[in-house]
């Protein structure tokens, strides 16, 4: 895990706060007092072992040491293990902080699989909507796609360039600033494919989260999406609007056997791309 520039500077005032000298303290972390001096000087990396070491030593919360993209990570997680499927598992919110904090690829992975499984859902449960007027509730049959798609992405060792490079040119034709990225994207989709986006409360959303109607032209989203998720749904409307040619040609391989196999993995490729438009990799770099 990546070290923050100020991280040093905060565990040597936690140091100090409780009068431990930098030997009393590398004694508690298991590890030596010059080690300990480089990582106050930020000329070492606070490892996720450590990290955990330290917010007991301090009994803090591990979020106390996160950084920006550390928080952001937590939130999603929290947001996306709240489904009720997950509740038989027991999650707590320190289960999740220390998930992000001592392995956040993996984090990262699970929030993909995730998001793939509720598009997923969403296209099954607008299918079902539009053929029978029901939603359909057994969705074990998701089961193979998802092992499909998951070997997919691992074929393509989770780097899709034609897809960032869509990205790379939206964020630059339309002008987007990540300070102000929901109204960027929201015009965006408006001024370049006439679809207006409404945010609406809960209890006018069905239950879903987000829902394009194309006659109307409209996205509509839930107001229990917090900003950024709100950001992602629109970026991946995007990305299903201007991306389509090369998510059909990505996903016509002998590898999705099925079109629930495809269906997901465009769902996946489509959350990759929204990933992409809201953090592009030169801008941020």
């Amino acid at each position: 895990m990546g070290q923050t520039p100020a991280l040093g500077s905060k565990v040597r005032a936690l140091r100090r706060q409780q009068g431990l000298s930098q030997v009393q303290l590398a004694r508690d972390l298991e590890i030596s007092a010059s080690y300990l001096n480089l990582i106050e000087h930020n000329r070492r990396p606070l490892t996720a072992p450590l990290l955990i070491r330290l917010a007991k030593r301090f009994k803090l919360e591990l979020d106390a040491f996160a950084s920006e993209g550390d928080a952001h990570l937590v939130s999603d997680l929290i947001e996306a293990l709240g489904d009720p499927m997950f509740d038989k598992h027991g999650l707590t919110t320190k289960d999740l902080r220390e998930l992000a904090f001592s392995s956040p690829s993996i984090a990262s992975a699970i929030l993909t699989l995730y998001q793939a499984y509720m598009g997923a859902k969403e296209s099954s449960n607008t299918l079902a909507e539009r053929l029978l007027g029901v939603a359909p509730t057994d969705t074990s049959h998701l089961g193979m796609p998802a092992q499909e798609v998951s070997a997919f992405i691992q074929e393509h060792m989770n780097h899709f360039p034609e897809l960032e490079s869509g990205a790379d040119g939206i964020w630059e034709s339309a002008g987007l600033n990540p300070d102000h990225m929901y109204p960027g994207l929201v015009d965006y989709l408006d001024q370049t494919h006439g679809v207006k986006v409404h945010v609406v409360k809960v209890d006018r959303s069905g239950g879903a989260l987000r829902r394009f109607d194309p006659d109307r032209n409209t996205l509509t989203l839930s107001e229990s999406l917090p900003p950024r998720s709100r950001n992602f749904q629109v970026a991946h409307q995007i990305c299903l609007l201007t991306q389509g040619s090369i998510i059909e040609r990505l996903t016509a391989t002998p590898r999705l056997t099925s079109d629930a196999s495809r269906a997901l993995a465009g769902s996946a490729l489509a959350n990759y791309f929204a990933g992409a438009l809201m953090m592009p990799y030169e801008p941020f770099r």
